[in-house]
């Protein structure tokens, strides 16, 4: 035992995917009602339909409404296929450009896929020796176009009927049910049934060794869905797959298979041992791709451009850039170009050029909100150093204030309108050629975005501060009134007196880092001006706050003299605590250096004003210091703490 998951293949039908034949005059059974196994089928089927048929119906015979969807399902699969058949010859209009931009390739243009013959066999290979297979490539790589113009074709010659099935937002179940019938209202009855049932009925009316194969595109779209959806699907799809004699083939197109397709490994099954991966185009490919369209529509292709033009798409071509620039070189939408020459070529800009222009008219094309922020995810993709997955660039679009932006809708459209690709590992952008106009935006049309993030930070951060110069104040003045004492002992008097003091030093305190951060925010170029707001306002809201101080803890005969003597002494106070706030705010010394020294030169200023004044009345000086610095200690601590030291300049 070497310890390792053993995985076996899936056993699968012994049908051989080969050429089709009709059935033969021993297959019929036209008998009004058959009787297999107890179970009676009324109808006109051949012996292999019956089979198929009672397979399904093996407990209970199918009820009247089913019998009747049975006779109208024998007569719709063999139709579809006719209908099919005769849209693979079905010639398009003559007129419009030849180059598909925006579109896939129909299946009547199998004539312009181009160096896919070698991707196409593998396919086939793969669908002919396993009851699944994957094409995996990147978005805009061309998968669509392979399976419609591809693939569709070579299963329809085989005598297959292959059913392109385009994931989306409903249950993947569901949306195969309404491919195969037609219409779910056509078929109400079977469409109720489990789908290995819906499968095997339809699969009944094809030729013998025909089979349905279901062309699931944009698979990555139905992983979108809950982790629940998935799950589902994976059971009903496992049932499929080992459900004996099933004539169905799945292939599944996606950008990715590693991220996605665990819910579907179990012991026995293995989706990554049938994989099939599309590349770039090689240079003869791409020469072909450019040539086969011209000539459809008599567009004359001069050597000279289709060297000049392979030689700017490089040796490895990505589809979606040869499609973009042969376009725009055929005329667009305006009227055609009949012939396609090097002057004209250069005169758009070359490669780069036409990429670029494409961008722009793209961006024009969007809803005027989601210009700007296809911009930005534009701008993102071009200066990440690897491809961004939808989460990351969802969250740098909310910190851009984009905020309840439905980023995966817009995500999407972009990459309808080939701006930018997805592949396994995330968004990248569709071409390194938009990378010039995309650099030419962000240097000049992001710079008002620019300076609406730095208001936004600038104030942020006042508001921060300002709510800390709330906080801290009021802590310091409270502290005050303690200090210089409080004669009454009643609870009810000291609770009032510290939410009184509180509210005052709070106010203080929010006015003067407030206005003083405005300052920083609105006068780099004159740090100056710092200085004057903060001295005048810790000198106006300190003279304010020791005046109403004195009134209200001071009552005497001169109880408003008082409160002007008061009030000069906040001035003083304020005036050198406030230039010591301005300075701090931006000094790159430590905070707690700044805060003490901010503290001690308050301590002093009230100490030496009061020793003039004799204001407090009090005998200790030591005290007045202490009143002094534990203010202007608060409010440094609230105005530096949370700035990076030197933070301002």
């Amino acid at each position: 035992m070497t310890g390792k998951k053993e995985t076996r293949r899936v056993a699968t039908p012994k049908v051989k995917v080969g050429r089709a034949r009709s059935p033969s005059s021993e297959d019929r059974n036209t008998i009004g009602r058959v009787s297999r196994g107890g179970i009676a089928i009324q109808g006109d089927y051949n012996e292999v339909q019956i089979q198929q048929i009672t397979q399904v119906f093996q407990t209970a015979p199918p009820s009247v409404e089913e019998e009747e969807e049975l006779a109208r399902l024998k007569k719709f699969v063999p139709q579809a296929l006719v209908n099919l058949k005769s849209a693979l010859r079905e010639k398009k209009p003559i007129g419009g450009n030849p180059y598909h931009l925006l579109e896939a390739l129909d299946i009547s243009e199998e004539n312009h896929l181009a160096g896919r013959s070698d991707t196409i066999r593998s396919l086939t290979h793969q669908l002919e020796r396993n009851c699944f297979a994957i094409l995996v490539g990147e978005n805009g790589m061309g998968k669509t176009s392979l399976l419609r113009a591809g693939l569709v074709p070579a299963l329809l010659r085989d005598g297959h009927w292959p059913v392109w099935v385009e994931a989306g937002g409903e249950p993947l179940d569901t949306t195969i049910k309404k491919r195969v019938l037609g219409s779910l209202n056509d078929f109400p009855a079977l469409a109720r049934r489990p789908l290995k049932d819906v499968l095997r009925l339809s699969a009944a009316f094809l030729p013998v060794e025909g089979q349905i194969v279901l062309l699931l595109d944009n698979v990555e779209d139905f992983f979108q869905q809950s982790a629940s959806a998935q799950q589902t699907f994976a059971d009903l799809w496992r049932e499929c797959i080992h459900e004996p004699g099933l004539r169905v083939r799945w292939l599944f197109s996606t950008v990715d298979v590693k991220h996605y397709f665990n819910r579907f490994q179990s012991g026995e099954i293995n989706p990554f041992a049938n994989l099939v991966a599309l590349s770039p185009l090689e240079r003869d490919a791409a020469k072909e791709a450019i040539l086969a369209p011209a000539r459809s529509a008599d567009i004359h292709v001069d050597d000279a451009l289709l060297s000049a033009l392979l030689d700017d798409l490089g040796n490895e071509i990505d589809p979606t850039r040869l499609q973009i620039v042969c376009h725009t070189l055929a005329g667009e939408t305006a009227s055609l170009r009949t012939r396609l020459d090097l002057l004209t070529y250069e005169s758009l800009g070359r490669a780069d050029g036409i990429m670029q222009n494409h961008l722009n008219h793209k961006i024009l094309e969007l809803d005027a909100k989601d210009r700007d922020p296809a911009w930005q995810i534009l701008s993102l993709l071009e200066s990440a150093d690897r491809p961004l997955d939808a989460e990351l660039i969802t969250k740098q679009l909310t910190a851009y204030g984009y905020r309840n932006f439905q980023s995966d809708l817009l995500l999407k459209t972009m990459r309808l309108k080939l701006l930018i690709k997805f592949g396994a590992d995330g968004y990248r952008l569709a071409s390194n050629s938009l990378r010039p106009r995309i650099r030419e935006w962000r240097d000049h049309e992001s710079v008002p975005r620019q300076i609406e993030k730095e208001t936004v930070r600038q104030w942020g951060q006042i508001r921060d501060s300002a709510v800390r110069g709330l906080i801290s104040g009021a802590v310091g003045f409270a502290l005050l009134r303690w200090i210089f004492g409080i004669p009454n002992q009643r609870l009810d008097y000291i609770i009032f007196n510290t939410l009184l003091y509180a509210t005052i030093g709070g106010l203080i305190g929010l006015l003067l880092i407030f206005s003083i951060d405005i300052a920083i925010a609105t006068s780099k170029a004159r740090p100056g001006l710092r200085y004057i707001i903060g001295g005048l306002g810790g000198a106006l809201t300190f003279g304010l706050g020791l005046a109403t101080f004195v009134y209200w803890v001071i009552p005497s005969e001169t109880q408003i003299f008082n409160s002007m003597l008061g009030g000069l002494q906040g001035i003083l106070w304020g005036l050198v605590t406030g230039l010591g706030i301005a300075w701090g705010m931006s000094s790159p010394r430590p905070a707690w250096l700044v805060i003490l020294l901010i503290a001690f030169a308050g301590g002093i200023v009230l100490m030496l004003s009061d020793l003039l004044f004799n204001v407090f009345s009090l005998t200790d000086p030591l005290q007045d210091m202490l009143g002094g610095l534990i203010f202007p200690l608060f409010i440094g601590l609230g105005a530096r703490l949370g700035r990076p030291a030197g933070a301002v300049k």
